[in-house]
């Protein structure tokens, strides 16, 4: 839970708030104060000029949030319909969830 939160919002990381803290006030101070998960969405495009502890954290993000849709709350919003249409049965993790979202996209009923 403490995990997805953190995803959700990188200020309630305290490694990730340490470590970044630098590159978010180089790179990404304008956005700092909008939310929505805009300072995370600057650090990754920004990956190549990010120090290299910030970097890792990054990454660790980015690879969570690929293999568990609970890691991308708005994505997860933007599925919750499919997803207990189409995967209600499926078990969270390991990209289940999303690998089953990816199954049905051509599906008529798909929104």
């Amino acid at each position: 839970r403490k995990e997805q939160q953190r995803a959700a919002k990188g200020s309630l990381d305290p490694m990730g708030k340490k470590n970044c803290a630098k590159d978010v006030m180089t790179f990404c101070s304008g956005v700092k104060a909008q939310g929505k998960g805009l300072v995370q969405e600057c650090l990754r495009s920004n990956m190549e000029k990010l120090s290299e502890a910030c970097r890792l954290i990054v990454k660790i993000g980015m690879e969570l949030a690929s293999e568990d849709l609970r890691f991308k709350p708005s994505m997860q919003e933007a599925c919750a319909v499919s997803q207990k249409r189409f995967c209600s049965d499926v078990k969270q993790g390991n990209g289940r969830i999303i690998t089953c979202l990816l199954n049905h996209m051509h599906d008529s009923e798909m929104d």
